[in-house]
């Protein structure tokens, strides 16, 4: 009888620190989640190029900045003038006008025409592309605007 109740009182104690163990268990997970920014800055943000006579170039240096968090590919494209309408084409001529991007301590020009062409590829957060561009003005011309012609180069960015 003796045995029978110290295994009773054995088997009790053995429940009682058993529970006592798995209910100060715990577990903790610490989440941090920093979201995919993309951006690009171009610097200068301007090219007056002034009078231009038909035919003549013209050509001006420029930065492109990846200022997202992620590697980065950036494309270069341009349009159509206002308010004449001059295209982008991969020789000037009437009401074509030409754009040409060079890239490198001794330039390769390539025509920057519809669609998008490769600027960068996989450019690092904080990391800068140097580029030139050269404008050859329409020769000759059918239109055109005493006060100017405007024509926006765009510049964006995917993540890598």
């Amino acid at each position: 009888m003796r045995r029978a109740l110290l295994c009773l009182l054995l088997a009790g104690l053995l429940c009682l620190v058993s529970q006592a163990a798995f209910a100060a268990d715990t577990a903790t997970i610490t989440v941090t989640v920093t979201l995919q920014n993309i951006g690009v800055t171009v610097d200068p943000t301007s090219w007056p190029l002034g009078v231009v006579a038909p035919s003549s170039s013209s050509t001006s240096s420029f930065t492109a900045e990846n200022t997202g968090n992620v590697n980065e590919d950036l494309t270069i494209t341009t349009g159509n003038t206002t308010p004449s309408g001059w295209q982008p084409a991969a020789a000037s001529a009437v009401d074509y006008y030409r754009l040409e991007l060079g890239l490198g301590e001794t330039p390769t020009w390539t025509d920057i025409v519809p669609p998008p062409d490769p600027l960068a590829s996989t450019l690092a957060p904080g990391n800068t592309v140097d580029f030139d561009l050269r404008f050859t003005a329409p020769a000759p011309l059918s239109t055109f605007n005493a006060d100017g012609e405007t024509f926006t180069v765009t510049i964006a960015a995917t993540a890598s």
